[in-house]
């Protein structure tokens, strides 16, 4: 899909930030009631936005979301919810299963300088981009457009054999779990793979953090096939996250757009 075809779909939601560091650019994700719901339930879904599993629960805004559904086997479905409350919303569960929450934000566009430009690279270790055939320069604002993929992954009922079915959901930038918690028998060696626009993206960091000790942060570069290996350790709830920023294809809309993959699970 061709990134202005993809941004025209929808309005912009105008932002002016001042960012002093990038880690102020926190993470997004969605973060289920349940990893494990009951079949013939009724969901609790929340969006979060902070870092290292410490964040606000965001009220439902229709005006910022693209995307809100849940993806099972067969079927898929809309988180509903009510505007301007928490949980961000809720879904009907019928069918036992692995399944996918997916939330992909509406596009928001912001500006910074170029020194503050610099070190969201650094943070997200995309230094060579300033190496690139863009419009940077030093002594002007940059702008960008940056879009949430945020995934959770669930069991629905009781779950019965090897659940190892890698669950995608056609997010433009997308992580998905490669080995599935239950068929794993030693963490070691557990792969998330990234993809944009449905083709694997390397030389991107991936990074992990479990609940249990979330100021450890766990990274990896995404090798040829877009896959980042991770040694998890041990059981516990984790999030993975990727940040893939390019230049813009339409410079009246911005300088660059940026891309928050987060996905989260317990395994």
């Amino acid at each position: 899909m061709a990134m202005y075809k993809f941004l025209s779909q929808f309005p912009i939601l105008c932002l002016v930030l001042t960012w002093t560091t990038a880690a102020q650019a926190h993470d997004f994700w969605v973060q289920p009631e349940s990893y494990h719901p009951a079949q013939t339930s009724r969901l609790k879904v929340t969006a979060y936005v902070g870092e290292s599993f410490r964040g606000e629960a965001l009220a439902r805004d229709p005006s910022h979301i693209d995307a809100f559904r849940l993806h099972c086997a067969d079927h898929t479905s809309d988180i509903v919810g009510l505007d301007g409350q928490v949980p961000t919303g809720y879904v009907a569960l019928s069918q036992p299963g692995l399944c996918a929450l997916q939330y992909v934000s509406r596009p928001v566009y912001h500006e910074m300088s170029y020194s503050q430009f610099v070190r969201y690279l650094d943070e997200v270790n995309q230094l060579d981009l300033l190496d690139t055939d863009s419009f940077v320069v030093e002594d002007q604002t940059v702008s960008e457009i940056f879009i949430r993929c945020a995934k959770s992954i669930i069991h629905v009922g009781e779950v019965s054999g090897p659940q190892d079915r890698p669950v995608e959901v056609g997010m433009p930038l997308e992580l998905t779990w490669v080995a599935p918690p239950e068929t794993t028998q030693s963490m070691s060696g557990y792969r998330v793979q990234l993809k944009y626009q449905n083709t694997p993206l390397a030389g991107i960091m991936v990074k992990a953090r479990g609940r249990s000790n979330p100021e450890e942060v766990l990274q990896s570069q995404t090798d040829k096939d877009g896959l980042a290996v991770f040694e998890l350790g041990s059981s516990d709830e984790w999030i993975f996250t990727a940040v893939y920023i390019t230049p813009s294809s339409d410079y009246q809309i911005s300088d660059w757009i940026s891309y928050w993959a987060s996905l989260t699970l317990k395994n």
